[in-house]
């Protein structure tokens, strides 16, 4: 049985009540993303089998909301697994490459809010790692070696993405930590139908104490020349703009060929993320 109608099943069970579920946003064998209505309630609902990831999710929403940020509110949580989470539904439309100008840096605004609180305790490094200059090597090495054994790299683009990686990444200095979305991509953001704020930020699966400079280069990954909007809202500080300078180029790398990875994965295109790596290892950032 899928996730989808297990979980209309068992929520139906629980509540005494008819769930529909309407639009499906996610529907993969591990996890599934659904808008449903209950009682004339619009909600989304989220399955996980990962009981832990769907445990911090709901631990990182409480959180944040406490602090201010635009989070849908936690009307239901199971731990499972499979990990249930029934959230509010948040009216808006995803940050996008036609969202105005104004969209964008709301957007950095409230990514700083979110970078300024402090980490709560249930969040660590990515993968338990030592550090995040570890896990960032040891991530690229992984992506890298996947894709070859998934025979979508020759030995020869390999070697010279591993090369403009570790190149980096031995060089980098342990960045300051905060709470990272870790998954900020521009669909994550709900802009209210006026653009002039963020309405949301959805999907904190992969939340763990990180690089602020990750969210920012996630976030304008596909649309480079967004990201002195965003920064204009954000208001690093000069620290923080050296970085992004330096590692702007192989975090967006990284980024792709992660995402290159879990497509192939699921049975989707990798190749405009692996062709933009390969660009990006060979000629510098798409913003250049």
């Amino acid at each position: 049985m899928d996730l989808v109608t297990w979980a209309c099943g068992w929520l139906q069970g629980v509540w005494r009540a008819d769930l529909r579920a309407g639009d499906i946003r996610v529907d993969l064998p591990e996890r599934a993303v659904f808008q449903g209505t209950i009682e004339d309630q619009r909600v989304l609902v989220k399955v996980d089998r990962s009981g832990p990831r769907s445990a911090r999710e709901r631990a990182v929403l409480r959180y944040a909301r406490r602090g201010g940020i635009p989070v849908p509110h936690v009307l239901f949580a199971d731990p499972g697994p499979p990990g249930v989470l029934v959230l509010e539904y948040i009216r808006g439309v995803p940050l996008s490459e036609d969202s105005a100008d104004e969209s964008w840096t709301a957007a950095g605004r409230v990514l700083r809010k979110l970078h300024d609180l402090e980490p709560p305790s249930e969040l660590e490094l990515p993968g338990g790692s030592e550090s995040w200059c570890a896990h960032m090597t040891w991530w690229a090495h992984h992506e890298i070696d996947s894709l070859r054994g998934a025979g979508l790299l020759d030995t020869e683009t390999g070697v010279r993405l591993a090369r403009a990686t570790s190149d980096a990444f031995s060089a980098m200095h342990e960045p300051p930590l905060v709470m990272a979305h870790m998954d900020c991509q521009p669909d994550h953001w709900l802009i209210n139908l006026d653009q002039s704020r963020v309405a949301g930020i959805v999907d904190f699966g992969d939340t763990a104490i990180g690089d602020p400079m990750w969210d920012l280069t996630v976030l304008t990954l596909w649309q480079p020349s967004k990201q002195h909007l965003v920064l204009a809202g954000y208001q690093p500080a000069n620290d923080l703009t050296d970085r992004l300078r330096q590692l702007d180029r192989p975090y967006r790398l990284l980024r792709h060929l992660g995402a290159a990875s879990w497509l192939s994965e699921h049975g989707l295109d990798p190749q405009p993320d692996l062709t933009m790596a390969n660009h990006l290892a060979t000629r510098g950032t798409s913003a250049e």
